[in-house]
């Protein structure tokens, strides 16, 4: 307490979860008198000679965290090269967040922070995001999050004009440029907005595809491609 006015004086007080806080009154010095961890608060009054004040609290964390203090959230399944995004809850006394994530993902933002930003890779498969908190000089174990990665790595669909309200190109890129002179078989589906099959066209060998949509009322459709078991999807609007 700094700057009291003459006549006045503070006197320090703390709780703790596991009783493992103390605090010197007339110094605010406070240390941990456990390895137990737990929370804690702080707090001073003032005595004014007319009576005392007591101080709004501090919130302090006593000892090191472990991983159950601090869940990731994050998802659970993602598409190939998709941006993703892991959490975890802010924490007292933290000096320090390591995060740890798959080989073959791409680092964005976050490192060191409560908030990770990445972008799953191309292999199809999926990976272990992992974080670590350290407070207090004492690094907590692991918290862990598995994001499985889903759809056909190294495609994307074009879908050209889209809006269409006559006809429209579906196009199957290829993504990786040391295969783009390999042919692949793939078929093309159509689902309209009650999730009914609108039209089905098997063994396609070029990689577009012109789609007649004639006829079709307004709405969204879905385009999906199927390359052996994965599928991979993309939006496609009749506006007339």
């Amino acid at each position: 307490l700094m700057g009291l006015p003459f006549g006045l004086t503070g006197t320090w007080t703390c709780t703790s979860t596991n009783n493992n806080l103390t605090i010197n009154p007339t110094t605010g010095y406070a240390y941990a008198t456990s390895s137990t961890s737990g929370q804690g608060t702080i707090s001073a009054i003032i005595n004014t000679g007319c009576g005392n004040i007591t101080l709004p609290a501090k919130t302090v964390w006593v000892g090191s965290y472990s991983s159950s203090n601090y869940p990731i959230t994050g998802p659970s399944s993602a598409s190939c090269r998709q941006y993703v995004y892991y959490s975890i809850p802010t924490l007292e006394g933290v000096t320090s967040i390591n995060w740890i994530w798959p080989s073959g993902w791409t680092y964005v933002s976050g490192q060191n922070t409560p908030n990770l930003a990445l972008q799953t890779g191309t292999t199809g498969s999926g990976g272990t995001v992992a974080v670590q908190a350290v407070a207090c000089g004492s690094p907590g174990s692991y918290a862990t999050k598995y994001t499985s990665v889903t759809g056909i790595c190294g495609y994307s669909l074009s879908v050209s004009p889209n809006p269409t309200s006559v006809e429209t190109t579906i196009e199957l890129v290829n993504e990786d440029p040391e295969k783009q002179a390999s042919a692949v078989e793939w078929e093309l589906e159509v689902f309209d907005q009650s999730q009914v099959q609108k039209t089905k066209i098997p063994k396609i060998k070029d990689t577009k595809y012109k789609l007649n949509t004639t006829g079709w009322k307004d709405g969204v459709y879905i385009i999906r491609a199927k390359i052996g078991d994965d599928y991979i999807s993309e939006k496609l609007v009749v506006k007339h």
